[in-house]
């Protein structure tokens, strides 16, 4: 799972040479999606399949190695990728990570936040720090995000954000407070940005897996 913490800063890799003009249509050809955490699990699945879609896919992830095995694989199925090297939790790198893909591309219209961190300790043992790194990853790196994407979705007259919540959010396990209480958090998060932004014509939902 793609965790926060790490680079200091966005990395710039060198973006995948495009290949998508020559994959049939669907209905996310040629939009512009942004995921978070997309070296590794969830996220990477749906870079992937948006890379096959033929998306134009701005993969996002702390693990240089991993973004760039994501955009590999996004180019080897004849996509176009623009790795970044990012940690979602600071507010600097999602900015330059947001301005990197409006200069390359102009626009935004999906962004799908999946970076997330996790420990397993009971709460009582959590120590504060442990505490703050999983709530700026998972909670503090999707408001960062949609902070980011949403002036963008606005002017250019709408967009869609899809959030990674958890079925943490409703049964949880031992030893999970911390992590659950991230995920349930965006449940809430998300109703009030969908209610912000409805006018403008920006779709905010979540996704519960598991």
């Amino acid at each position: 799972m793609a965790t926060g913490g790490g680079n200091p800063a966005v990395a710039f890799l060198p973006a995948v040479d495009s290949h998508a003009r020559n994959m049939p249509m669907s209905e996310s050809a040629g939009k512009v999606v942004m995921v978070t955490g997309g070296g590794s699990g969830i996220g990477r699945a749906t870079a992937l399949l948006f890379g096959q879609e033929a998306a134009r896919v701005a993969v996002i992830d702390c693990n240089e190695r991993s973004t760039r095995e994501t955009a590999s694989l996004i180019e080897q199925q004849r996509g176009e990728a623009l790795p970044l090297v990012a940690d979602v939790s600071r507010n600097h790198d999602v900015k330059i990570a947001v301005e990197a893909i409006m200069g390359r591309y102009g626009r935004l219209d999906l962004l799908f936040a999946c970076a997330a961190t996790q420990i397993t300790k009971p709460m009582a043992d959590t120590t504060e720090e442990e505490w703050d790194h999983v709530h700026s990853v998972n909670l503090k790196g999707v408001f960062l995000c949609c902070k980011h994407v949403v002036p963008v979705m606005r002017k250019q007259g709408g967009g869609s954000i899809v959030i990674a919540s958890s079925g943490h959010a409703f049964v949880t396990y031992p030893n999970s407070s911390a992590y659950a209480g991230t995920k349930g958090g965006l449940l809430a998060f998300m109703r009030g940005v969908a209610l912000d932004y409805a006018a403008d014509g920006i779709r905010v939902n979540c996704i519960v897996p598991g």
